[in-house]
């Protein structure tokens, strides 16, 4: 890293956070550079500090598109540059999960939900809701397989019922690393673009896309361009994630149960 550079950017949640720790982790022994972060997700000093050293960290919040770019002007300058992203990512979980299921099949994670940003942004823009929705879910899960129902507490309330099942675990520890450590245990992961879609993948997982078919250039740039090419990775553009149900489930009986 350059002696000149001072100031390292990092915007967004928790999947961009993924894409750039490798980069922060050399980052942190310089001398001198300050990393700051700009985020919605307000477990983001747990987060970093998990995995590395955050003395040197600055973070800064922002609850809506108003509040992010307000912050942006204050805090970038021209000694600040955008952290370097990587594709995959070479830290190891830093969590050991056991299974807490009692037989040997195989292991599907599925998280149907997306940010809480994510979700107002895209209502004050108009914008298909990137869920997916309880009744799809429930149709998706099939007893000769297990199921991780990844979300927060309030999101896996409707999958309560589930927790007297032998194949299906809610996952909703408070840490997100434990959470995200128990995508090691997936064979395959079913998601819309959030936190576990950019584990699973920054892992080379098989990863099952599930995605609104609008214009997002950000998004596209980020987290779906780089990985459209990977033989690991399938997308299901519908009209509506939540509402299209029919299509989401053709989609995953098609490309996961026929070849699992």
């Amino acid at each position: 890293m350059p002696n000149q550079i001072k100031k390292i950017i990092i915007t967004g949640g928790i999947g961009d956070f993924l894409q750039c720790l490798d980069a922060v982790r050399h980052i942190t022994s310089a001398a001198g550079t300050k990393i700051i972060v700009v985020t919605h997700f307000k477990g983001a000093p747990a987060f970093f500090s998990t995995v590395t050293n955050t003395d040197n960290f600055e973070f800064h919040y922002f609850s809506d598109l108003e509040s992010y770019f307000n912050i942006l002007k204050e805090v970038k300058c021209e000694e600040t540059i955008d952290c370097p992203r990587f594709k995959y990512l070479e830290l190891d979980y830093p969590f050991e999960v056991q299974s807490p299921f009692q037989n040997s099949n195989k292991i599907i994670g599925i998280h149907p939900f997306g940010s809480a940003f994510s979700k107002d942004a895209n209502a004050k823009f108009k914008m298909p809701i990137k869920n997916i929705s309880e009744s799809c879910v429930r149709r998706l899960i099939k007893e000769e397989y297990n199921y991780f129902i990844f979300g927060a507490p309030n999101e896996l309330e409707c999958f309560k019922d589930y927790d007297e099942s032998p194949n299906v675990c809610r996952v909703n520890h408070e840490n997100i690393w434990v959470n995200l450590s128990h995508v090691k245990l997936c064979d395959k992961m079913i998601a819309v673009d959030s936190a576990f879609k950019s584990m699973s993948l920054a892992k080379k997982m098989p990863t099952y896309l599930v995605l609104a078919d609008n214009n997002d250039t950000v998004r596209d740039k980020l987290f779906i361009d780089p990985y459209k090419d990977d033989s690991n990775f399938s997308i299901c553009r519908v009209a509506d994630p939540f509402g299209n149900e029919e299509e989401v489930v053709k989609f995953i009986e098609e490309k996961i149960y026929s070849n699992i």
